[in-house]
């Protein structure tokens, strides 16, 4: 019998794009640990997108001013109608869900780029309690002025160059992959982008899903802005940036973290990436996401940090049992982490468990694994050890908000130290 998931992940695209654009990135979620065989994970085509392209209501240009090009077409209004299909499409989640016999009351992580975070963002906002969490890149937000507004009509411009039919959709794959707009983007990335946002036509042609000039009407929305309601969320809402961004509005966000920080977290801007990263480096912003969920996803009742170890130790025990008779004794090192040590959480210590509950939960059922094992092992001269490296200045200890000063050869050479003085 399958085991329902622990967790529903709900990814919403940003304009112009399509559902497909999140494959690079979900592919390396399902390969996470912390995922793998726990998650639900869901997309969709926002309406004029992908499978939901429309191209019969024809756009209206505005060249009156060479400079500042505006285009109005229905899709233009997104602060309305995209939350709306958003929470249209929790509704049937939620339905699909208990119509499988599950609860349909599974954590609901919404993750969204641009339009689509911005939408995920106002459904919250309308309706709170619908999530369990946000991860947010660059939701448009703030008030446009006409100091401010030229990065609209920069892509205003861009779109309205763009084609939108070729012969073939080999013609039309060789078009984008040599477009210098598209020159950044990860290689996977746009071949997913092209999967869902070209059409195939009866006579062989290609089409774009989203019509450059829809796309385009979706530049000149107003954006997104709140006051009295950005207190009304009840979950988590990460921000994340690229550190090339134009459209990022970090004033803004770090404000919002200031004044509601149980609510609103900005992360680090992502260096060399710009309002597109979730399409210029999927590795890097799976990265991220997993960032966000280590709070939000639940252990389980055996976490892959603490099973794997086990499940590792005893399909290799007939080899230690034979090391240890070879050389009198075997070991197995575990790396464990001072958050599984039950003592060791805090008041003042607060700033390093209070955001990783899941991963600390995780460590605790190792560290208690870890244990189990040196006793039943030992009357086989086999020694099952915990190593604690110490806060170590990695990868995983990038998003944290306290810094890590130990380097990784420190770390090394004292655990090393002190297994020697053992």
């Amino acid at each position: 019998m399958t085991r329902a998931p622990v967790v529903t992940l709900m990814f919403v695209h940003g304009g112009g794009l399509c559902k497909d654009c999140w494959d690079p990135i979900i592919r390396r979620l399902k390969e996470s640990p912390l995922l793998a065989g726990r998650a639900e994970f869901v997309t969709f085509d926002f309406s004029w997108h992908g499978s939901k392209y429309d191209h019969s209501v024809a756009a209206d240009v505005d060249l009156s001013n060479p400079d500042k090009p505006r285009v109005n077409h229905p899709a233009r209004d997104i602060v309305a109608w995209a939350p709306q299909e958003v929470w249209q499409q929790v509704q049937q989640l939620r339905a699909d869900q208990r119509a499988r016999g599950e609860s349909g009351k599974t954590p609901l992580i919404g993750i969204g780029h641009s339009m689509g975070a911005m939408a995920l963002w106002k459904t919250e906002i309308t309706h709170p309690g619908t999530f369990a969490g946000l991860t947010l890149f660059e939701p448009g937000y703030g008030i446009r002025t006409s100091e401010n507004d030229y990065t609209v009509d920069f892509l205003v411009s861009l779109a309205l160059q763009r084609e939108v039919t070729w012969p073939t959709r080999l013609a039309a794959q060789n078009y984008f992959e040599n477009l210098r707009n598209f020159a950044r983007w990860d290689r996977e990335a746009l071949a997913a982008y092209l999967r869902g946002g070209l059409v195939n036509q009866d006579d062989g042609s290609a089409l774009l899903a989203c019509h450059p000039l829809i796309e385009a009407s979706l530049y000149c929305h107003t954006p997104l802005y709140l006051s009295t309601e950005q207190q009304r969320p009840q979950c988590r809402i990460n921000f994340q940036g690229g550190g090339r961004s134009k459209v990022y509005n970090r004033e803004a966000f770090e404000g919002m973290a200031t004044r509601h920080p149980h609510i609103y977290r900005t992360r680090p801007l992502m260096a060399g990436l710009s309002h597109v990263m979730v399409l210029e480096d999927p590795a890097e912003c799976a990265h991220m996401v997993l960032g966000d969920l280590k709070e939000l996803v639940p252990a389980g009742d055996t976490p892959l940090q603490s099973r794997m170890p086990f499940l590792v130790t005893r399909a290799l025990l007939s080899n230690l049992q034979l090391a240890a008779k070879t050389h009198s004794s075997a070991f197995v090192v575990q790396i464990s982490s001072f958050l599984g040590n039950i003592t060791s959480n805090t008041n003042d210590t607060v700033g390093y468990f209070g955001e990783q509950y899941g991963y600390a939960a995780s460590k605790a059922a190792l560290n208690m694994i870890t244990r189990t094992l040196a006793v039943k092992l030992h009357p086989s001269d086999i020694v099952d050890v915990a190593f604690h490296p110490g806060y170590v200045d990695t990868d995983m200890a990038k998003e944290n908000a306290i810094k890590a000063t130990l380097q990784p050869s420190g770390s090394v050479a004292t655990m090393a130290y002190r297994q020697a003085l053992s």
